[in-house]
């Protein structure tokens, strides 16, 4: 099978419940590739912060910058880890218009392991 019907086929396992679609994520980021991260981005709206955080590492590995775009919202996300991991994501990608959001959370962010992925981020952007 090769990737891009593989792609079509793990995509169809996410609207399934959250074991199976942990496992399509998962393979998705292991099949890689721009069509492999751009069906995992309706996943960033999610309410199941372990499913949002597979696809972000799927997205930030392999996403274009449409694609890479769509974690901007997650600055402000709901659960510290989706946050602290969407701030490290947009810093590594060097996506520079992320700059002004992390900012904003930075002054009402109240998790300090957070607030340290948002100034190892400022540095980064930057620096």
């Amino acid at each position: 099978v090769d990737a891009e019907r593989a792609v079509a086929l793990l995509a169809g396992s996410l609207s399934d419940e959250g074991a199976v679609i942990m496992a399509a994520v998962e393979s998705l980021a292991a099949i890689g590739g721009e069509s492999a991260a751009r069906v995992c981005v309706p996943l960033l709206g999610g309410p199941d912060p372990e499913l949002v955080l597979a696809a972000l590492d799927c997205i930030g590995k392999h996403g274009d910058a449409d694609a890479v775009n769509g974690m901007l919202p997650l600055v402000s996300h709901p659960h510290w880890s989706v946050r602290a991991e969407s701030i490290a994501m947009l810093s590594e990608r060097g996506v520079l218009k992320a700059v002004p959001a992390i900012l904003r959370r930075l002054e009402t962010e109240q998790d300090d392991f957070v607030r340290d992925a948002i100034l190892r981020a400022l540095k980064r952007l930057e620096g």
